[in-house]
Protein backbone atom coordinates (compact mmCIF):
# COMPACT_ATOMS: atom_id res chain seq x y z
CA UNK A 1 0.00 0.00 0.00
CA UNK A 2 2.77 2.19 0.36
CA UNK A 3 3.84 1.63 -2.57
CA UNK A 4 0.85 2.55 -4.24
CA UNK A 5 0.53 5.22 -2.47
CA UNK A 6 3.78 6.56 -3.57
CA UNK A 7 3.04 5.97 -6.90
CA UNK A 8 -0.22 8.01 -6.94
CA UNK A 9 2.03 10.51 -5.21
CA UNK A 10 4.37 10.36 -8.01
CA UNK A 11 1.72 9.98 -10.83
CA UNK A 12 0.05 13.12 -8.97
CA UNK A 13 3.17 14.71 -9.03
CA UNK A 14 3.19 14.39 -12.85
CA UNK A 15 0.16 14.89 -13.92
CA UNK A 16 0.81 18.31 -11.65
CA UNK A 17 3.91 19.17 -13.37
CA UNK A 18 2.22 18.28 -16.81
CA UNK A 19 -1.06 20.39 -15.84
CA UNK A 20 0.95 23.17 -15.10
CA UNK A 21 3.27 23.06 -17.65
CA UNK A 22 -0.03 22.83 -20.35
CA UNK A 23 -1.21 26.08 -18.35
CA UNK A 24 1.79 27.68 -18.34
CA UNK A 25 1.50 27.02 -21.96
CA UNK A 26 -1.58 27.78 -22.59
CA UNK A 27 -0.85 31.39 -20.53
CA UNK A 28 2.31 32.29 -22.60
CA UNK A 29 0.17 31.81 -25.83
CA UNK A 30 -2.66 33.75 -24.67
CA UNK A 31 -0.09 36.17 -23.11
CA UNK A 32 1.62 36.18 -26.66
CA UNK A 33 -1.80 37.23 -28.11
CA UNK A 34 -2.44 39.66 -26.34
CA UNK A 35 0.65 41.11 -26.48
CA UNK A 36 1.05 40.55 -30.63
CA UNK A 37 -2.83 42.30 -30.88
CA UNK A 38 -1.71 45.18 -28.37
CA UNK A 39 1.64 45.45 -30.56
CA UNK A 40 -0.41 45.11 -33.74
CA UNK A 41 -2.74 47.64 -32.26
CA UNK A 42 -0.15 50.37 -31.79
CA UNK A 43 1.71 49.95 -34.80
CA UNK A 44 -1.88 50.67 -36.85
CA UNK A 45 -1.98 53.38 -34.72
CA UNK A 46 1.22 54.73 -35.53
CA UNK A 47 0.63 53.81 -38.83
CA UNK A 48 -2.79 55.64 -38.99
CA UNK A 49 -1.22 59.25 -37.62
CA UNK A 50 2.00 58.93 -39.54
CA UNK A 51 -0.78 58.25 -43.24
CA UNK A 52 -3.02 60.82 -41.41
CA UNK A 53 0.10 63.48 -41.16
CA UNK A 54 0.96 62.62 -45.24
CA UNK A 55 -2.37 63.11 -45.93
CA UNK A 56 -2.38 66.31 -44.46
CA UNK A 57 0.63 67.79 -45.86
CA UNK A 58 -0.10 66.46 -49.43
CA UNK A 59 -3.82 68.19 -48.20
CA UNK A 60 -2.29 71.15 -47.51
CA UNK A 61 0.26 71.42 -50.59
CA UNK A 62 -3.05 71.25 -53.00
CA UNK A 63 -4.44 73.57 -50.94
CA UNK A 64 -1.55 75.86 -51.22
CA UNK A 65 -1.58 75.23 -54.68
CA UNK A 66 -4.74 76.18 -55.60
CA UNK A 67 -4.97 78.77 -53.54
CA UNK A 68 -1.57 80.37 -55.42
CA UNK A 69 -3.43 79.53 -59.19
CA UNK A 70 -6.59 81.60 -58.11
CA UNK A 71 -4.67 84.42 -56.47
CA UNK A 72 -3.09 84.11 -60.31
CA UNK A 73 -5.83 84.05 -62.00
CA UNK A 74 -6.98 87.02 -59.92
CA UNK A 75 -4.20 88.86 -60.67
CA UNK A 76 -4.02 88.17 -64.26
CA UNK A 77 -7.92 89.41 -64.20
CA UNK A 78 -7.21 92.86 -62.86
CA UNK A 79 -3.84 93.44 -65.02
CA UNK A 80 -5.64 92.45 -68.25
CA UNK A 81 -9.04 95.10 -66.57
CA UNK A 82 -6.18 97.73 -66.16
CA UNK A 83 -4.35 96.83 -69.17
CA UNK A 84 -7.93 97.61 -70.69
CA UNK A 85 -8.58 100.68 -69.42
CA UNK A 86 -5.05 102.02 -69.96
CA UNK A 87 -5.47 100.71 -73.78
CA UNK A 88 -8.80 102.92 -73.68
CA UNK A 89 -7.38 106.04 -72.85
CA UNK A 90 -4.56 104.97 -74.65
CA UNK A 91 -6.38 105.34 -77.94
CA UNK A 92 -8.32 108.18 -76.76
CA UNK A 93 -4.87 110.26 -76.62
CA UNK A 94 -3.77 108.88 -79.83
CA UNK A 95 -6.93 109.92 -81.35
CA UNK A 96 -6.98 113.39 -79.68
CA UNK A 97 -2.73 113.76 -80.59
CA UNK A 98 -4.06 112.75 -84.44
CA UNK A 99 -7.05 115.55 -84.48
CA UNK A 100 -4.65 117.96 -83.19
CA UNK A 101 -1.87 117.52 -85.12
CA UNK A 102 -4.12 117.36 -88.13
CA UNK A 103 -5.96 120.88 -87.04
CA UNK A 104 -2.71 122.27 -86.42
CA UNK A 105 -1.34 121.93 -89.74
CA UNK A 106 -4.70 122.61 -91.60
CA UNK A 107 -6.25 124.65 -89.59
CA UNK A 108 -4.12 127.95 -91.09
CA UNK A 109 -4.88 126.48 -94.36
CA UNK A 110 -8.69 126.32 -93.43
CA UNK A 111 -8.83 129.63 -92.34
CA UNK A 112 -6.99 131.24 -94.95
CA UNK A 113 -9.57 129.78 -97.13
CA UNK A 114 -12.51 131.02 -95.10
CA UNK A 115 -11.11 134.69 -95.28
CA UNK A 116 -10.49 134.86 -98.76
CA UNK A 117 -14.46 133.20 -99.44
CA UNK A 118 -15.65 136.06 -96.99
CA UNK A 119 -13.97 138.30 -99.24
CA UNK A 120 -15.12 137.02 -102.20
CA UNK A 121 -18.57 137.30 -100.64
CA UNK A 122 -18.22 140.83 -99.70
CA UNK A 123 -17.22 141.86 -103.32
CA UNK A 124 -20.25 139.86 -104.94
CA UNK A 125 -22.45 141.21 -102.41
CA UNK A 126 -20.75 144.63 -103.78
CA UNK A 127 -21.72 144.07 -106.85
CA UNK A 128 -24.74 142.70 -106.81
CA UNK A 129 -26.27 145.48 -104.67
CA UNK A 130 -24.66 148.07 -107.18
CA UNK A 131 -26.03 146.78 -110.04
CA UNK A 132 -29.49 146.68 -108.56
CA UNK A 133 -29.07 149.77 -107.07
CA UNK A 134 -28.76 149.27 -103.38
CA UNK A 135 -27.00 151.22 -101.58
CA UNK A 136 -25.73 149.47 -98.37
CA UNK A 137 -23.20 151.32 -96.00
CA UNK A 138 -19.96 150.11 -95.39
CA UNK A 139 -20.34 148.99 -91.94
CA UNK A 140 -23.35 147.17 -92.73
CA UNK A 141 -21.18 145.01 -95.35
CA UNK A 142 -18.72 144.73 -93.00
CA UNK A 143 -21.20 143.50 -90.29
CA UNK A 144 -22.16 140.96 -93.05
CA UNK A 145 -19.06 139.41 -93.86
CA UNK A 146 -18.47 138.88 -90.56
CA UNK A 147 -21.69 137.36 -90.05
CA UNK A 148 -20.89 135.01 -93.23
CA UNK A 149 -17.47 134.47 -91.00
CA UNK A 150 -18.98 133.00 -88.09
CA UNK A 151 -21.85 131.18 -89.98
CA UNK A 152 -19.07 128.94 -92.23
CA UNK A 153 -17.22 128.87 -89.02
CA UNK A 154 -20.22 127.44 -86.99
CA UNK A 155 -21.48 124.89 -90.27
Amino acid sequence: MNKLKKLDKKIEEKLDKKIEEKLDKKIEEKLDKKIEEKLDKKIEEKLDKKIEEKLDKKLEEKLDKKLEKKIEEKLDKKLEEKLKEKSKTDRKQVVLCFISARLSVHFPILFSFLILLGFVHLKYKIKYNRRYGLNLEFGQLKYNAVDFLVQALES
